[in-house]
């Protein structure tokens, strides 16, 4: 839609826009704007606005560098001379050999932006808190919920709930107080937004077994939120919202290999369902079928066989049985039900040990609505009831 005289600048992540409107590159400041903007139009003498010039053209004149180093001189009460130093520190002289392929305008500004956002957020916040700013750099920069980051921390019941949320809320308050997010709606709902440059440093900034660690715990921060069987309008935009993230989150794992733990494999199998059956509702079918198969080959995995072994080894097994009858497909269909389910009797044997470790988190720790709770107090005695409101939200 044309609207005369008013014009709309859109930022996104999504391929398919981007196939479809091709790419617009944008320049950076001008000299002139760039020493405006850093001096917020207040008048300085002549080697101040030489000290800036030299910080604006070292950082290529790109609005968001520009905008990253104000933001840390104003918080650290320092100025150009001193920044310009700063930037020349060794601590920031490991991340090179990682910006090689990059144009000289990207490495000046992952540069500083390592410096002024990733190392100050990591000497200055707890280690759970900074692991949940990490972890932003494997999902969509927009609306992450909070309370997936607060589910990842979620192992020992209702005594961390008051944890988990100062943590989260610890977040939020240096993102803010930083310029590097915004943070929408309240409790559970609460959603945080940062921006895609943040991520990509995030990424450039931490190891493979960084990666890793992190892809682990919030794997079940997903699987605990996670459910298919939601009737209330908030847990439902919950979903869609988690959803996009949780696409994004294993596209990361499954260049990781997360799946060659057998653990992981059960969790990152019961997401993939979930996804595949989310987008079900919104007519994207052709998604909804790539993750549902995905969902399918890992459970053939899990169970240690190959789906088409078994269709062919059954059909051989029926050769001379008339084909073009419902009986012949109903008797494949329950052999087949029989041999699957033998296989997993096997490997909940031999899997035993791994089972065993993931279940009663998933079960316990798992997000539970009051309605939730209501189906369960009609199977479970007072006592259980009592510690399932202590160990879930409501």
């Amino acid at each position: 839609m044309k609207i005369p005289n008013i014009k709309f600048l859109v930022t996104t992540r999504n391929e398919t826009f981007l196939k479809r409107y091709g790419k617009l590159y944008l320049k950076g400041f001008t000299q002139d704007e760039s020493l405006d903007f850093l001096t917020q139009g207040v008048q300085i003498d002549e080697e101040r606005k030489s000290q800036y010039r030299k910080l604006a053209e070292g950082m290529g004149n790109l609005p968001l560098a520009l905008y990253t180093a104000r933001t840390y001189m104003e918080n650290m009460l320092i100025g150009p001379r001193n920044f310009l130093e700063l930037l020349k520190a060794e601590n920031i002289e490991d991340i090179e050999s990682q910006l090689e392929e990059m144009d000289i305008q990207e490495k000046k500004l992952f540069t500083a932006m390592k410096f002024c956002i990733y190392q100050d957020l990591k000497e200055n916040l707890k280690p759970k808190v900074f692991e949940m700013f990490q972890m932003t750099q494997f999902l969509e920069n927009e609306d992450i919920p909070i309370c997936l980051l607060e589910f990842v921390y979620r192992e020992n019941g209702y005594n961390e709930n008051s944890e988990t949320m100062m943590m989260s809320n610890f977040l939020v308050q240096a993102l803010q107080k930083r310029s590097l997010g915004t943070i929408e709606g309240e409790d559970e709902n609460r959603r945080l937004s940062v921006h895609s440059s943040i991520l990509l440093t995030l990424g450039l900034c931490t190891t493979e077994q960084e990666k890793r660690i992190l892809l682990k715990k919030l794997l079940w921060g997903f699987s605990l939120l996670f459910d298919k069987d939601v009737f209330m309008k908030t847990d439902l935009l919950r979903m869609k919202l988690l959803i996009p993230h949780a696409r994004a989150f294993l596209r990361h794992a499954e260049k990781i290999n997360l799946i060659a733990d057998y653990g992981m494999l059960i969790l990152m199998t019961f997401v993939y369902d979930v996804v595949g059956y989310g987008y079900n509702f919104g007519h994207f079918r052709t998604i909804s079928n790539e993750y549902s198969e995905k969902c399918k080959e890992r459970c053939f995995r899990i169970i240690g066989c190959d789906e088409e072994e078994i269709d062919d080894s059954l059909k051989k097994s029926c050769d001379g049985c008339d084909k073009n009858s419902v009986d012949f497909y109903e008797a494949l269909a329950k052999r087949k039900c029989d041999v699957l389910w033998k296989k997993l009797e096997d490997m909940a044997t031999f899997r035993r040990a791994v089972i065993q470790e993931i279940v009663p988190r998933f079960v316990l720790q798992r997000f539970r609505t009051q309605l939730n709770m209501q189906d369960l107090s009609r199977h479970l005695n007072t006592d259980t009831i009592r510690f399932c409101h202590q160990c879930y939200y409501i």
